[in-house]
């Protein structure tokens, strides 16, 4: 059985308080083998059209569907009406129910777990239509991804400690909970909209998996020859080398992230290989063969220490979340900035409008 499969759940509250705490419950111990085959939406589908027509309708008496905004390995995830909530506009999750590696009753648990979170969006409503699962969450802004895209393909140092100090609490509050994310990527960081558009969010966490036990915290055993789980551009060395993971991957992982938004690259991104094995593979051996300082080259110090740091952290090791929280808040005090919430792209759009208050070409031309 595919390792995520075995997600792990803490138990109820009410179990706290029973003298002789039950085992984990398994939420998907039920379902069949996985095959190593990808997953993927079927384009051909005979029954595609229905589909359509059916989640352009109400949902469970209560959603009221209009376009698709999004897709993954789940699924598909439409913009939504929540007629219980005066039409407030909502993100709906569809899943297939005969899926065999189901990630939205995963995510389900998670949500309650983190319900407290500002770093994590609200659930509404979880359940099934038809053939589907359905999940109901905040409809939230743009990726961290898609802003990079817009403002160059590269942030300021601000931005990107201002970013990572979000990301980094949101990831702290999991690994409270015995969680770990295993899929950390700028995809997977959202601004909120209104009120919280200043907000970094956490989403996708159908690969989400306990690395300890949520009431004795017992942590895992050290496992080897685990498949790849994550993404494999910012997923740490562990995971290349098949190690089980636990909270020093997620915070390895953040560190490549880090410096991706900061340069709006990385040394193994130029590698085209249509084989994965071999150019996960290959990455690896990039990985490996760089050194901190040749990887965080132009960059502040700091991230440089950040780098080193989470290199370090053993299996069981619980990060000093302070530590690197402060390694931000210290190169923008050394830019003489402060952690305001305005990112780059607030800077962008402020010159827009000035250029066309002023008559001018809101977008300067490309010099050939």
């Amino acid at each position: 059985m595919s390792d995520t499969l075995k997600l792990e759940i803490p138990i109820d509250d009410d179990l706290l308080h029973k003298s002789k705490p039950k085992g984990i419950r398994s939420i998907v111990s039920t379902f069949p083998p996985l095959n190593k085959a990808k997953t993927t939406l079927k384009k051909s589908d005979p029954n595609e059209n229905d589909k359509q027509s059916e989640k352009e309708q109400v949902v469970v008496n209560r959603f009221i569907t209009s376009k698709c905004i999004g897709n993954g390995g789940f699924g598909e995830i439409y913009l939504a009406k929540d007629r219980e909530q005066n039409d407030l506009l909502v993100a709906v999750k569809f899943e297939r129910t005969n899926t065999q590696r189901r990630q939205l009753p995963i995510e389900k648990c998670v949500f309650e777990i983190m319900h407290d979170s500002i770093y994590i969006p609200r659930l509404f409503y979880f359940g099934t239509h038809k053939e589907y699962t359905i999940l109901a969450m905040d409809l939230l802004g743009p990726s961290v991804e898609d802003l990079l895209s817009f403002t160059g393909r590269k942030f300021s140092s601000k931005t990107v400690c201002m970013i990572m100090e979000q990301v980094l609490r949101g990831i702290e509050a999991l690994h409270n909970r015995s969680i770990i994310h295993r899929d950390l990527k700028p995809d997977n960081f959202l601004f909120g909209l209104g009120a919280k558009s200043h907000l970094v969010h956490l989403i996708d966490f159908g690969l989400c998996k306990n690395f300890r036990h949520p009431l004795t915290y017992e942590h895992n055993s050290y496992r080897i020859g685990k498949t790849l789980t994550g993404t494999a551009r910012y997923c740490s060395l562990y995971t290349h080398h098949g190690i089980e993971q636990s909270r020093r991957d997620d915070i390895q992982c953040l560190s490549y992230i880090m410096i991706y938004l900061a340069k709006g690259f990385l040394p193994w991104m130029s590698i085209k290989m249509s084989h994965r094995k071999k150019r996960n593979e290959k990455l690896m051996e990039i990985k490996e063969s760089l050194t901190a300082n040749e990887l965080c080259k132009d960059l502040p110090y700091e991230f440089e220490l950040f780098y080193k740091y989470s290199r370090t952290l053993s299996y069981t090791q619980r990060p000093d979340y302070g530590y690197l929280r402060n390694l931000f808040l210290a190169v923008i005090n050394s830019l003489n900035e402060t952690f305001d919430y305005i990112y780059d792209w607030h800077l962008i759009v402020k010159m827009f409008k000035e250029n066309l208050k002023e008559g001018r070409p809101i977008l300067t031309k490309r010099k050939d």
